[in-house]
């Protein structure tokens, strides 16, 4: 779908005021989290998922379905993030979203998910703000940062951060202070690894 398609659908009837709303919901979901699972996106939603509205927006590339073999078995995982078309959408309704790096390696796309299972078990919110473009940390509400210890060390983050105070005009922060007003935890848990088969199911690439 193109642009111009996608304003037809919200603006033109092509969905109900009903379906707007439950898909508002998702793209707010995938436009936060960047990428999730099934489990993800349960916890993150007000309510139960229908099924129906995720094929409404993985159907017309509004958000992607990506499909992934689970190793020594038959079955497969499913991840949902913004398609091109929800990002427009998004811009159009001047919502914020995170912005998932184009170039993310199946690295970083794995210590997104593996982010936000860790974010769910201890009630933390990923805030709209400038994250990592490799991912190695993610800023939530409470001035928490959680990090991968093994990616990235606490000073390297507590630098970025003093940058950016002093391109705000706070030029005599110190280390210290900032360790003070943020609170950085360590993400502890198993990677969830995310291979390079990982594939969007309805959009298909000649492999070269």
């Amino acid at each position: 779908m193109n642009r111009w398609e996608v304003e037809e659908l919200f603006r033109n009837g092509g969905f109900t005021p009903l379906q707007i709303e439950k898909i508002g919901e998702l793209l707010r979901i995938l436009g936060r989290y960047m990428i999730v699972d099934w489990e993800v996106l349960q916890a993150r939603a007000n309510e139960k998922i229908s099924l129906k509205y995720l094929k409404i927006l993985t159907t017309r590339n509004i958000a992607v379905e990506l499909s992934q073999p689970i190793e020594g078995t038959t079955e497969e995982k499913y991840l949902y993030q913004l398609g091109a078309t929800g990002i427009y959408a998004l811009d159009k309704a001047k919502e914020m979203y995170n912005e998932l790096n184009i170039l993310a390696d199946h690295g970083a796309r794995s210590r997104i998910l593996t982010f936000n299972h860790f974010a769910i078990a201890r009630d933390y919110e990923l805030l709209f703000h400038k994250q990592d473009k490799k991912h190695r940390y993610f800023f939530c509400k409470g001035n928490i940062v959680c990090y991968f210890p093994d990616e990235i060390k606490e000073i390297e983050i507590i630098r970025v951060i003093m940058e950016y105070k002093r391109s705000q005009g706070i030029e005599d922060i110190t280390p210290d202070q900032v360790r003070e007003e943020y609170k950085f935890i360590p993400i502890n848990i198993k990677i969830i690894p995310l291979g390079m088969k990982t594939k969007n199911r309805y959009y298909r690439i000649t492999e070269v």
